[in-house]
Formats: C-alpha cells, sequence, structure tokens
C-alpha cells in the first residue's frame, strides 16, 4: 500500500468513457473520478442539494489535497454524521467549540450551522445560476419534517447510510439502512399498502420465481408500477421526470414486497428530493436533468443489468426505463 491519491480528471461526456472511468472511482480505493467544476456541481446538487459546491472545493479536490469525505459528495447522499462532520471540518476553527451533536438535537445543529453560515460570504451556485450561501439551511430544516422521514432519502445507495470506517471504507457497495444514531425515519409510503398490525416485511428470498405477484391488498406488480409512474390508470401521460427518478427507491424491496431482492438494487445512486427546487433557469434544469437521466439509463441498460433478474425484476426495470424515455 502507497499513500498517494489518484485522480483522474476527465474532458470528455461521452457517456461510454464516463461510465468506464467512473466504475474506477466506486471500486478503487484512493481513485477520485473528476469532470469539470460545472458537471462535478451537477453531481453534488444530484445527492446533496443543501451544499453550494464552490470552484474552491473542485480545486482543492483536482489537487488531491481535499479530505476523503469531498470524495463522497458527488456520489451520494451523506448521512448525517458525515454532514456534522463536513460542517464541522468548513466552519470550525481549529481548537473551536464543535457544533452540536445531530443526533441528539437536529434542531441545535442547524441553528448553530445557520449562524456560522451567516458569517460567510455568498459564494456562486454554478448550477442555481447565482450567489449562494455554503449551505442551505432550509433544505436541511427539512430533513427533520414529517414529509422528509417518509420520504427516499438515504434508503438506497452505496454506503448510504454508514460511516465509511463502518463500511471497510470505499470498497462496499451492499444496501445499509441508517444506524440507529441516525433519525428513526418512518417507512415510507409502501407502508400503505401493509395489512393493520403489520410492522415488518419479511425480505422475499432472490431465488424466487414467482411472477406477477399479488400484494396483501390485492395490489398487483403491475398496478403498482403504474401507480409510480402515472397520475390516475388511464392517464397517458407519466409523471414529470424529476418526480420520477426521486421516487424510483421506492419501487426496490423491502419498500416492494412484490419484487425479489437483488444486490444490484444497491448501486442505485439515490437523487434528493430537492435537488430539482429552486432552479430558475430553465437550461440549468435541463441539463440537471439530463445528467440524472443520464445515470439512471447507464443503471437500467440491458448490458448492466444482472443476467439472473427473475421476470418481476426484469419487469420492474423495464417500465422504470419506459418511464424515464418518455417524451417530456
Amino acid at each position: 500500500s502507497v499513500p498517494v491519491k489518484i485522480i483522474i480528471r476527465l474532458t470528455t461526456d461521452d457517456d461510454g468513457v464516463c461510465d468506464y472511468y467512473n466504475q474506477w472511482d466506486t471500486s478503487i480505493s484512493d481513485v477520485d473520478v473528476l469532470d469539470d467544476w460545472f458537471g462535478e456541481s451537477l453531481e453534488v446538487n444530484l445527492h446533496n442539494p443543501w451544499l453550494t459546491y464552490t470552484l474552491g472545493m473542485h480545486r482543492l479536490r483536482e489537487s488531491g489535497l481535499a479530505p476523503d469525505l469531498f470524495d463522497y459528495l458527488d456520489e451520494r447522499q451523506l448521512t448525517i454524521n458525515e454532514i456534522h462532520r463536513f460542517c464541522n471540518m468548513m466552519f470550525v476553527g481549529r481548537g473551536g467549540a464543535p457544533l452540536p451533536n445531530p443526533n441528539l438535537s437536529w434542531s441545535a445543529f442547524v441553528l448553530a450551522l445557520e449562524g456560522l453560515v451567516e458569517k460567510e460570504k455568498p459564494q456562486w451556485n454554478s448550477v442555481k445560476n447565482g450567489l449562494r450561501p455554503w449551505i442551505d439551511t432550509q433544505i436541511l430544516n427539512k430533513y427533520e419534517t414529517p414529509m422528509a422521514q417518509s420520504s427516499s432519502r438515504w434508503r438506497v445507495g452505496t454506503r448510504a447510510s454508514l460511516e465509511p470506517e463502518e463500511t471497510g471504507g470505499r470498497t462496499s457497495s451492499q444496501r445499509f439502512y441508517r444506524p440507529p444514531r441516525d433519525f428513526d425515519y418512518r417507512r415510507s409510503q409502501s407502508d400503505s399498502n401493509a395489512t393493520a398490525g403489520r410492522t415488518q416485511r419479511e425480505r422475499p428470498a432472490s431465488s424466487c420465481t414467482a411472477t406477477r405477484p399479488i400484494g396483501l391488498s390485492g395490489v398487483t406488480l403491475s398496478d403498482r408500477l403504474r401507480s409510480w409512474s402515472h397520475p390516475t390508470k388511464d392517464a397517458k401521460k407519466p409523471f414529470s421526470v424529476d418526480k420520477l427518478l426521486v421516487t424510483v427507491p421506492l419501487l426496490f424491496p423491502p419498500d416492494n414486497e412484490l419484487v425479489e431482492d437483488h444486490p444490484y438494487f444497491s448501486k442505485w445512486k439515490a437523487i434528493d428530493e430537492d435537488a430539482f427546487k429552486n432552479i430558475d433557469d430553465e437550461a440549468q434544469m435541463k441539463k440537471l436533468l439530463t445528467r440524472a437521466v443520464r445515470k439512471a439509463k447507464l443503471f437500467l441498460h440491458p448490458d448492466k443489468l444482472p443476467k439472473d433478474c427473475t421476470e418481476n425484476q426484469s419487469l420492474l426495470f423495464g417500465a422504470i426505463w419506459e418511464a424515464l424515455n418518455y417524451p417530456q
């Protein structure tokens, strides 16, 4: 082992080339693959829209001098503890009192952070095309609300719930749920299909090949997929692509008990529900959606899907692909 960090700076938008090198980013320790500042800003906004990703932060990453935590900003949503650690690094001087523990009081943490951010000059946010504070505390405040607690935030994605040291660093790609020290977020909207008194659904075995299952409420997998993609049963046009992208994790086990589980589901990079909000520039929104859809299509591409998919899993992947490809 050599104490060397390898930075690969891409200068292309070719999907195949980007996908090839991004596989290195997620599978090889101490390798960070970077786009240009705007491209990385789009990636960060998809997963951590509370942060203004500045040019200085990007230059720090390009030089290989950024803390390891910075590598996750464009890969996935930071956990509660990682947000706390990141903000302490950014705004608390050496020897200063650390920010309150967010696991004990989220509101106290956000309030103290807000006081520090107000002392800093606004920074250029290249996605929102204007000056913005370093941290959008209004977004962070939502993380404690009932709406956030019923969302898919922190549910699916590489290392999306445990600290890096707990998952063996950058090599783990399993599904995790947030540890007890984080907030006990309520189950997702899919629990409305559960019967009264049922508090925990069993995870279906991946070897199961039953097709078109019927849930406890009489809902079939096709019905479930239709209700996710379209406002009504008879609607011809699906929901907007931004809504679809944010809610994709609700179709995966264990939220969706009608589909057998598979390790491949954990490779989906969850998109924060605030990623597409407060962007007034239509051109910027189009670029952000294009980037998000491109990442989704790479996940759903037939060449990427596992060869041992069951019929239900294939139906699910096909339905997501079809909905995301519908002309907007």
